[in-house]
């Protein structure tokens, strides 16, 4: 193997390199360096910038500044979680937060919640009590009226997005129908129900 002499282009210190890299480098516009704790130096722009929490000056990369939802920056979970839990985080401001669609008005109230005061915690189609998920029937996560909420186990939920649909389906029809039915017990569902 032959080896040519190269400065890096980090910390200009000459190294020897095998000329097949060499050349493949210089043809693909590569630039050369001595280690890769040099290509790292070399290729990280860090930028100063201050904790939004404590003031510390700290180094973050622009990408990290950039994913800021807030626009601060922070110099651990600490001080992250101190802001987060002092600075807009309840109600709406909540990332978190839920909205429910009741009687055609947006309302907070939680899917989970709702769908067990109406209906009982276990799937329609196989009776597990164990484990139950809620599926939106009409696919619409925001509307959270108890009629458009169906108790299944994981197994069912996943077999109402996939393929195997047809298998359940006339299970979860017949179960909706029989629920829409019961009409009286949907009346009772006012906006205080979801205060929880």
């Amino acid at each position: 193997m032959t080896h040519v002499n190269v400065k890096c282009t980090n910390c200009e210190q000459k190294f020897e390199k095998e000329l097949r890299r060499f050349n493949e480098s210089n043809i693909k516009g590569w630039k050369h360096f001595c280690s890769l704790k040099c290509k790292g130096e070399f290729q990280t722009t860090s930028i100063e910038v201050q904790c939004g929490q404590c003031g510390m000056v700290i180094t973050k990369i622009p990408a990290h500044i950039k994913k800021s939802k807030s626009g601060l920056v922070f110099c651990n979970k600490s001080c992250s979680t101190s802001y987060n839990n002092t600075v807009c985080r309840t109600g709406e401001d909540h990332p978190h937060f839920k909205r429910a669609l009741i009687n055609g008005k947006n309302t907070s109230g939680h899917y989970r919640l709702i769908c067990f005061k109406y209906h009982e915690k276990k799937c329609v189609v196989c009776e597990e009590k164990n484990i139950v998920t809620v599926h939106h029937f009409d696919e619409n996560h925001e509307n959270n009226d108890p009629s458009n909420l169906i108790p299944l186990c994981p197994t069912h939920h996943q077999y109402w997005h996939s393929r195997y649909k047809n298998l359940i389906e006339s299970k979860v029809l017949e179960y909706r129908e029989q629920f829409l039915e019961s009409a009286p017990l949907l009346e009772r569902y006012t906006m205080e129900d979801t205060e929880f």
